[in-house]
Order: C-alpha cells, then structure tokens, then sequence
C-alpha cells in the first residue's frame, strides 16, 4: 500500500495593521509521497483544495495536474493567503487546516492535514480613513479616526509637495479639513497632486504610535486661465485708412491674445478660430476674410493643467466683390442710336456695379475707341457712380471704313474690371482696298489680305497654297479627324498598358518603393530605358505630331495647322478657348460641350489656324475626356 503524507504551514505573517488590529497571513498545503515516486494526473479539473484558518475558508478550489514528484520531495499544493484579526490585545494563535482531493479514480484520493500557529502581537495606533479620499481644492475632507479606546487623542499633519501644517491638534473620533487653495501652487503643471497626513495617536502624552494616509487633491474646474484681452486689427496694408472697416475678400485679421495661468500655473498653447481655420500662437495673421457680415473670433488658452479659458469677440466684415461688369454691348447706329451698319455713330449699352463699402470705395468707369491698327484709345465716356444700367450714343466717333475696339474699364480701389467689344467696318458687299493688294466680302477692306465678314457657305473643294506644298482643306479635316480617332485608341489602349503595368509593379515591388524609388536608384527594379518609355507615355505631351494644348496656359503656333476641340464621353462636360490673331488684340471664342445629361458621345470641331497665331484662356470641367490638339502641317 502506497503512503502518503501532508503538511500545512504558516509562511509568513505581513501587513500587520495596527488600526484595525489585522495581520495578513499566508498558509501553504504540501503533499509527498514516502515509498516510492509519484506519478499522477487529472486533467478534467474535479480535484480540488481546501485551506481553512479559522473560520476562513477558501472553499472548493478545482485544479488540474499532472505530476512526476521524486520520493520523499515535498509538493506545494495550494498557497492562500488570508487577513487574520487579533485578540483586543493584539495577540493572536489561529488554527490551520487543509484538504486535498486528487478526483474520482486517482489516488491518493483524498489527504488532510491540520496545525497551528502563533502570530505577533499588534500594536494599537489609530489608522485615520478618509471620506473623500480625493477632493477637490477650497472642499473640505473629514478624516475619521476609529481609536481603540476613547482615551486616545490625536495631533493631524499634512504634507503636500513643499507645504506643509497642522490640521488639527488633541482630535477624537474624527476632525475636518479644508484643502487650502494655496495647495494648487504646488501642482502648476498637473490637474491633481498626491498628499499626506499623518495621525499621532496619544494616551495622554504618550505616543502610541503613528500612521499615515495618502490623499489627492485635485485642481477644481472653476481654476482656469484667464484671458485678459484679444486685440484685432487689420493685417492689410491701406484697407483701415481707406474704409475704417473690414472688407470682404481683401481684409486679413491681426489677433492678439494676452493671457495667464492661475496658481502657478502658464499658459501651454493657444487657439483661435476664424470663419472655418484654426490659428495656433499668440499673435495670429488670417488669411482673407471671405464672407461678410458679423464675424466671430473665437480664442481658446489651455494651461499647464490642462485647463481651459474660452472668450469670444466679433467683428463686422462689409461686403464687396469686384466691379462686376452684367453686360457691354454696342453697335453702329444713327444719332437717335438706332441700329445702322452703315453709321458712323456708336450706341453702347453698359450695366455694371462696383461695391460701395460704406460709401468709401473708389468708383470710376471709362469707355474708350482704339481704330484696329492704331495703338491710341480715344475716350467716349467716363464717370464716377457706383452702378450703371443705361444706353449712350456716342455722335459720329466711327469710319465706315474702319473696324475697332471698344472697351469699358471699371475701377474701384482694388482692381479694374475689364469689356471688350469689337465694332466692324460699315457693310458693304464688297470693297476693294486702296492699294490693290486687298479685298473683301460684306465689310470694308481693311488689310493686304482677303477679308470676309459675311457666313460663308462653300459647295466645291477649297484648295490652299502655302509653305510650297497644294492641299485641299476639307480632305486635311478628314485625315484630321481620322488621326485623333487613331490617336484616341492609342491613348485608351496605352492607358490599358499603364494599368496592366502597374498592377505587376505593385506585385513585384516592395511595399515601400513608390514610383521614384521604383524607377530609378540602386533600390530600383525597373531598367533605365523601360522607365524612359513609361515616362514617355505618362507624359503623353507629342503624340504622333499632335501636340495636346489642355494642360497649357498659352500657346503661339509655330506653322499652319489645324486646332481641334472635343468634349468627349462623359455628359455634361465642357471646354473653351480664345484663339487671337497674329496681332494678339483680335479674338474668337470656340467652345464645345457634350450631349444632354444621361446620355454619352463626343461633340467636336476644328479650325485652321495661322503660324504666329496664338490660343489661350483655356478651360475645362475635366482633363480626361475632354482634348485641345494642335495638328501642324508638315
């Protein structure tokens, strides 16, 4: 028959707290085997222990094991510790006890074992509780004190950081205590702090002993910073000189805070919020003020304690936008200004507004003549008013000979706006020029070239000369239109490519590699010619002697060619530009746009245009479906 022996054991005794006459014990349950070595398990976890100390009881406590235990070795079952009070005069013996049950089957089924143990006798100063034990500075603490005899009394301390007092002197039972305000001095970068008090517990003028507890005080949320003033003025040079007013669109605000901690502590950063931005620092310059009306500034400080001071100031922002020119027509007419292709008088019609500001903007508005050809303006009108909606007939100012250009400017302190309208020459059929090198249809000869100023409509080929070679305008439109169409799927089937491609890079490359770093360097995989050709496709700039305009801002015709404009693909789309004449004033306006909503084609045209020639004021709604090319002819 196997045999078997337990132990239980006192490991040790600590905490010993002489307030509540308490000692924390810890007690362990040990098992061996004396033939021969053990070797056991249950590993469905109902084994179980038991530890008793006095009437404390851990209860069932299930485990599992699987044990190899040499003879005659002791094995730690269970540990547990326990909190033990003692006698009224602080000794204590307590009574041990324990259990083992190694499950259905197993053996050795179950082992007890018992003891006892003598613990040391505990000393009677009183150990004070707070109630709270956080508080919150200028609140009161109550600090209990549970003496064991009514005959004990109490001196109370504290200590907190670098201050320090007495809270109380020959205390009972319990004493309170105002946490004073000038304990948040000591804590200038912490919204709370950790303190002491310490209890000396006397019988009569014997000490006892003495005990200490921690208290935390806490920064009360009424202790913030303090904004003194947010100074604004005007950041843009001239506007409060001018208007003694913030104008929209041209107004920039200059903010600054002054602001400063409290107890101790400093102010860590500041924040101020204008119309949608955020300003970090004391001193602020905003960006343009773009909206009118009451504007509020907003200054948030934050302090070493976290703590915050909000305080907002308004100002008021006038509305202005630039002199808006609605509309700037005019035609040759009679004296009366009755329409007449053939007068020499010029009926202008104006409608333009120039923002008052408080009736401090500077207004003014000029109409001026230039004959095509001359570099002098002659003025017809000018003016001082801040709107203007009316007709004016300016008497035999034109030639019936002679085309121009009329233009309004409408200025007010900040900018000018700008109108031009192109007056032809008197309609005649046709006229011959005084030199004999010109001539022209349905306008008057202005030039040694052949002028048209009527619609032309032509039923048979039209044939060009030029740069020594013949060919027929209406087939270079068609070879034209047949190009881009190629050059379309080229560019659809090397977008294919490109995604293709870049699906493999992003297969093979490192996680880290961006393009750059993929196509050229050490750390690269990509060959030096395939990067050339990827980037030639990218770039996508020359593409079989097109030259594509839509990125450009300006552009000036090196030879004769053919512009062509498309808005493709996608409904709603849109794309304009002016195209000048070799003399760069003279311009036409061509635009394209796509079908009605919902539906998906291309709508396109195309031009001659002449070398020195030059296109600009592009724009788009979208780059990607919409093209402006450039076909010169070779």
């Amino acid at each position: 028959m196997a045999n078997y022996e337990t132990r239980i054991r006192l490991i040790s005794e600590t905490n010993v707290n002489v307030a509540n006459n308490t000692s924390y014990v810890t007690v362990a349950l040990d098992f061996r085997r004396t033939d021969y070595q053990y070797y056991g398990y249950n590993l469905d976890g109902n084994a179980y222990w038991i530890i008793k100390v006095d009437s404390l009881s851990t209860g069932n406590v299930n485990f599992t094991f699987n044990w190899t235990i040499p003879q005659n070795q002791w094995k730690e079952v269970a540990r547990r510790s326990f909190t033990v009070t003692h006698n009224a005069d602080g000794t204590k013996s307590i009574n041990l006890s324990g259990t083992i049950y190694f499950g259905d089957g197993v053996s050795p089924g179950t082992l007890s074992a018992s003891g006892k143990a003598t613990l040391s006798t505990i000393p009677r100063a009183t150990v004070p509780s707070l109630s709270p034990a956080s508080q919150a500075i200028g609140s009161a603490i109550t600090i209990n004190l549970p003496r064991a005899s009514s005959a004990f009394t109490h001196t109370l301390t504290y200590s907190f950081g670098s201050a320090a007092g007495t809270i109380a002197t020959g205390a009972g039972g319990s004493a309170s205590w105002t946490l004073p305000s000038s304990l948040a001095a000591q804590i200038p970068n912490a919204a709370s702090g950790t303190g002491q008090i310490t209890c000396s517990t006397y019988n009569g003028s014997t000490l006892v002993g003495t005990k200490y507890i921690n208290f935390t005080a806490t920064v009360p949320a009424s202790m913030v910073p303090s904004i003194t003033s947010i100074g604004i003025t005007e950041a843009a040079t001239g506007i409060n000189a001018q208007f003694g007013a913030y104008v929209q669109n041209k107004s920039r605000l200059n903010i600054a805070i002054s602001a400063s901690g409290i107890q101790g502590s400093t102010i860590v950063s500041y924040k101020t919020e204008v119309a949608g931005s955020s300003f970090s620092g004391s001193s602020v310059v905003t960006g343009y003020i773009t909206s009118p009306g009451s504007l509020p500034v907003k200054v948030t400080v934050t302090d070493s304690r976290g703590h915050t001071a909000v305080k907002t100031q308004t100002v008021n922002v006038v509305a202005y936008a630039n002199p808006a020119i609605a509309s700037f027509t005019a035609v040759r007419s009679t004296t009366a200004g009755v329409f007449d292709d053939q007068g020499t008088s010029l009926s202008i019609s104006m409608n333009f507004n120039v923002s008052a500001v408080g009736n401090k903007n500077t207004k003014s508005y000029a109409v001026d003549l230039q004959k095509n050809g001359e570099t002098t303006w002659v003025s017809l009108l000018k003016g001082s008013v801040y709107s203007y909606n009316s007709t004016y007939v300016a008497d035999n100012v034109l030639s019936i000979d002679s085309s121009y250009t009329l233009r309004l400017r409408v200025t007010d302190y900040f900018t000018t706006s700008e109108a031009i309208v192109d007056i032809s020459s008197g309609f005649t059929l046709m006229d011959f020029r005084s030199t004999g090198k010109g001539a022209a249809v349905g306008k008057v000869s202005e030039k040694d070239a052949f002028e048209v100023g009527m619609i032309a409509e032509f039923f048979k080929s039209v044939i060009i000369h030029g740069n020594g070679s013949e060919y027929n305008l209406f087939d270079k439109i068609a070879n034209l239109a047949t190009q881009i169409s190629n050059q379309s799927t080229q560019i659809s089937n090397q977008a294919a490519q490109i995604a293709s491609h870049t699906t493999q890079i992003a297969g093979k490359a490192a996680a880290s590699h961006g393009h750059n770093v993929a196509t050229q360097g050490a750390n690269g995989f990509m060959a030096a010619a395939d990067k050339a050709k990827l980037d030639s496709i990218n770039a996508g700039n020359n593409l079989g002697g097109l030259v594509d305009l839509i990125n450009v801002s300006s552009y000036t015709f090196p030879s004769d060619g053919y512009l062509y404009m498309e808005a493709n693909y996608r409904a709603n789309y849109y794309i304009q530009a002016r195209v000048y004449g070799s003399n760069g004033t003279n311009y036409t306006i061509i635009q394209q746009s796509t079908p009605a909503a919902g539906s998906v084609g291309n709508s396109a045209i195309s031009m001659f245009v002449r070398k020195g020639m030059m296109v600009n004021n592009i724009s788009t709604n979208n780059k990607t479906y919409n093209r402006l090319r450039f076909l010169p002819l070779q």
